[in-house]
């Protein structure tokens, strides 16, 4: 698993691309951090995305973080 805290505001370019098994990956930041097509590169339909509650919404509608097929809320 991965845990990006919440001041997080940008993932480089291939920063967990091909990280095959990584199967949680934790996001705290509400604002969704700014990334490329090649951040997530082949972990999308494995890992499971977990974000602040009240900002699934937000995730599933910013590029390449919807990308994600399982977006889950949780209390930090």
């Amino acid at each position: 698993s991965i845990d990006i805290p919440e001041g997080v505001t940008e993932i480089g370019n291939n920063a967990f691309g091909g990280c095959e098994s990584l199967t949680s990956f934790y996001c705290r930041a509400i604002t969704p951090p700014t990334c490329d097509t090649y951040s997530f590169f082949d972990i999308t339909t494995t890992a499971t995305l977990y974000v602040p509650v009240g900002c699934k919404a937000v995730y599933e509608t910013t590029s390449h973080w919807n990308q994600f097929n399982t977006i889950i809320e949780i209390n930090f």
